[in-house]
């Protein structure tokens, strides 16, 4: 997802909700000193287990503030800088020396016009040093005032995590670890395409879910690999040769903001073309076989089909390319993105074995659940009256009992399947 803060991504990450809802600051996150809610390493509960019920969404529940000897604060991008100590000018201040003279040994007091000469030699230097102190001093204290500056855009006053929300925020560290061990074992390739600066994807993983921090280790065998759109040299000039093929992006807005759309379509397209072609270049002229795509932004949806309807132009029939893309709901609460990664666990490996494209909207359906279960053609999904609340739909399971029932009985309804070399999971 892309919002006016074009770093937060509510498709894995509960950004809006951390960010927005909760107010914590987008680049000063906090840690508690003895017992620390965010970076602790969280528990690993069964799905069923899960306890999102147990709290709201607190957004209107009253915040602690923090005191000195309560908390500390440290940077998303790494820890404060020390501040910088400036030389004092005092130091800089001229002293009198004094020379043995070379056949008596008694000292000499160096003479008029090389001490004159001396002096001007000094005071151009502490002119020198006095000036390149105040260029100094000057950019520090811009540079405190643009991250002050910054701070105040964001609005983001440093507060603690309440119990509930700590809770509401372990059940999701939970949800995700689950969620992407899942999909690590049912694609050899789990690429997550995002419009965010880099490093978002790494720093939010490291802050809030560092349990996951395994499945993002560079070279690991089954590693989720991340691709920051934005990196990719060209996706601008590309864009005219996405509009060339036939893509046509026709939203009721000014041009700017089409712009705008269009610039994030066509980074995520090239960036999703580039990854599908070298997943799929094991040898040659491998065929194109299973693509998954799960996002919540209307570009990156059609961007997914845009790119299996230039991929079956230039193969024809020669290849089955099967495309799935879920269009999910955008700034969901955590307990809805808690709700819907349990969910999403159990339904991977039925994406993956259904025969065919899936084009869910999810984002706009009346019943997320009946459309899921009409697509895959399994009335037995919407026989387990799993809770809405995943969709943003309703509210929070009342109890953990109401959600553990509808997991065991979504559990039984999905049939186990092994993963595929074939698979490819786009995460958007």
């Amino acid at each position: 997802m892309t919002t006016d803060c074009e770093d937060w991504d509510d498709t894995l990450f509960p950004t809006t909700e951390l960010f927005d809802r909760w107010r914590l600051p987008s680049k000063m996150i906090l840690k508690e000193k003895n017992n620390s809610n965010i970076n602790s390493k969280p528990e690993v509960k069964r799905v069923s287990e899960v306890s999102i019920f147990s709290a709201s969404t607190c957004s209107s529940v009253p915040q602690k503030k923090p005191t000195s000897d309560q908390s500390f604060y440290f940077s998303l991008f790494g820890g404060t800088p020390a501040q910088k100590k400036k030389p004092s000018p005092a130091t800089t201040a001229t002293r009198t020396t004094t020379a043995e003279h070379p056949s008596t040994g008694k000292q000499q007091q160096p003479s008029k016009k090389a001490g004159a000469g001396n002096n001007v030699v000094l005071r151009l230097m502490s002119r020198m040093l006095s000036s390149s102190q105040k260029v100094q001093v000057g950019v520090d204290v811009k540079e405190e005032e643009e991250e002050q500056e910054e701070e105040e855009e964001w609005g983001f006053p440093h507060k603690e995590l309440i119990p509930a929300q700590s809770s509401l925020l372990k059940d999701w560290q939970s949800a995700l670890f689950q969620y992407l061990t899942t999909a690590t074992a049912l694609s050899s390739q789990v690429v997550i395409v995002t419009n965010s600066r880099r490093p978002w994807v790494n720093a939010c993983v490291n802050t809030f879910a560092p349990a996951c921090k395994k499945f993002f280790a560079t070279g690991a065998p089954g590693s989720i690999k991340v691709v920051y759109a934005k990196d990719m040299a060209g996706h601008k000039q590309g864009k005219g040769n996405v509009a060339s093929k036939g893509w046509d992006v026709k939203l009721p807005v000014p041009a700017s903001q089409r712009e705008f759309a269009d610039d994030l379509t066509a980074a995520k397209f090239h960036a999703m073309q580039r990854e599908a072609k070298a997943f799929y270049s094991s040898y040659e002229f491998q065929s194109w076989k299973n693509i998954i795509s799960v996002g919540d932004m209307l570009y990156e949806h059609n961007a997914v089909f845009e790119l299996a309807r230039l991929r079956r132009v230039e193969r024809g029939s020669r290849e089955q390319l099967r495309v799935k893309s879920l269009l999910l709901p955008d700034a969901p609460r955590i307990s809805e993105l808690t709700l819907h990664m349990c969910f999403s666990k159990l339904m991977l490996p039925v994406y993956v074995r259904f025969d065919g494209d899936l084009d869910l909207n999810l984002q706009d359906s009346a019943d997320p659940l009946l459309l899921i279960s009409q697509a895959l053609n399994l009335p037995e999904v919407m026989e387990t009256h799993f809770p809405r609340h995943a969709w943003g739909i309703g509210k929070a399971p009342a109890c953990q009992k109401e959600l553990g029932n509808a997991l065991l009985h979504l559990e039984a309804v999905v049939q186990p399947i092994a993963g595929g070399r074939s698979v490819m999971l786009l995460l958007l």
